[in-house]
């Protein structure tokens, strides 16, 4: 689990990455997702937006999805809107638009009830890493630097190969916007294979469901047994990896 970049895009001026997540019990879920940034020149309101939408060109950077038992999953849209405050601080908007295709019968809403406690505590560790991070600047007398290419962030900049150095992607071809010509109708087609699912889901006979019901289970049994002998999984993260900002290794 970790990411890795995929390039900065000249023509989209958006960055391109995979994302690997734990997702225990159930198999790690990869994303491969735009990343885009936005700034005001004094840094007093800041964007960083997330998705995985017309992605398809992410998936040909030469990195290879990851095999079973990893689902590949999307992340439709999400968000971090930062404004200063004038008492010192910033206030952090944080949303997201995750489909991690949870395995039937488990329902969408369901696993939001779970993660929801997990987003909580991601956030509150992301606050205690912006703070130490801020502790360390003061201390050292430093001042704070774009960790991105000044090109990808602020208004009215050219892309510029020097600040990507290897990451830069100059003749990618331009994604269609959304909403127009063949992209959008496949949105649309897809609303209306709905109609077919529904059908899927209600069938005459019992059988279907009980056979489904035997393969789940078989699935569960595998992956528990897989999970249990490669110790698949990481550690919480503790006070001294937020000190040190290091990870914990994954387990052996």
């Amino acid at each position: 689990p970790g990411a890795t970049y995929l390039g900065d895009f000249a023509k989209e001026k958006a960055r391109g990455s995979a994302v690997s997540f734990v997702a225990r019990p159930f198999p790690d879920r990869q994303v491969f997702q735009w990343m885009v940034y936005n700034s005001t020149p004094d840094h007093n309101e800041m964007w960083v937006v997330y998705s995985t939408r017309r992605n398809e060109m992410l998936y040909q950077r030469g990195v290879e999805p990851e095999g079973w038992p990893a689902v590949q999953a999307q992340n439709c849209l999400g968000s971090y809107h930062v404004v200063s405050l004038p008492q010192g601080g910033c206030h952090v908007v944080f949303s997201t638009m995750v489909n991690s295709h949870p395995p039937w019968p488990i329902t969408a809403q369901f696993v939001f009830n779970i993660a929801w406690t997990k987003t909580a505590d991601y956030i509150q560790h992301l606050r205690q890493r912006a703070q130490l991070l801020k502790r360390r600047r003061l201390a050292a007398g430093g001042k704070h630097e774009l960790a991105v290419p000044r090109w990808l962030v602020y208004d009215g900049l050219e892309p510029n190969q020097t600040e990507s150095g290897d990451l830069f992607v100059a003749d990618s071809k331009k994604i269609v916007p959304p909403f127009q010509g063949p992209d959008y109708i496949a949105d649309i087609i897809q609303a209306d294979l709905l109609k077919d699912l529904k059908g899927l889901a209600q069938p005459k006979s019992p059988f279907p469901i009980v056979s489904m019901v035997a393969v789940m289970v078989a699935a569960a049994f595998g992956m528990a047994v897989w999970r249990c002998r490669t110790g698949h999984g990481m550690t919480a993260l503790g006070g001294t990896e937020l000190e040190e900002g290091t990870s914990p290794p994954l387990l052996e």
